[in-house]
């Protein structure tokens, strides 16, 4: 079972890709949500939950991944707070 939200259609196209491939079925929580649906999802299955992360600003060219980008931009952040704080 494949769990997905889709906002632009990304990952809803992601989702049936690997629901193709390996023969599981999808459940759209926009869908969900949408219908005030809050039962239970139960499977005896696997469970897959596919959430693709959107980048609204333009990435280094370093080769980091977008998390680590937005962690060490975090910390700088937090270190420059606590320099104003200390001056």
């Amino acid at each position: 079972m494949i769990l997905f939200f889709s906002g632009t259609g990304n990952s809803n196209y992601v989702a049936k890709r690997i629901a193709d491939a390996l023969g599981d079925a999808l459940v759209n929580l926009n869908d969900r949500i949408k219908a005030s649906d809050t039962s239970p999802v139960e499977t005896g299955e696997r469970v897959i939950i596919l959430s693709l992360i959107h980048i609204s600003e333009p990435t280094r060219q370093a080769e980091i991944s977008y998390a680590v980008f937005c962690l060490k931009k975090k910390k700088k952040n937090n270190n420059i707070k606590k320099n104003k704080k200390n001056k």
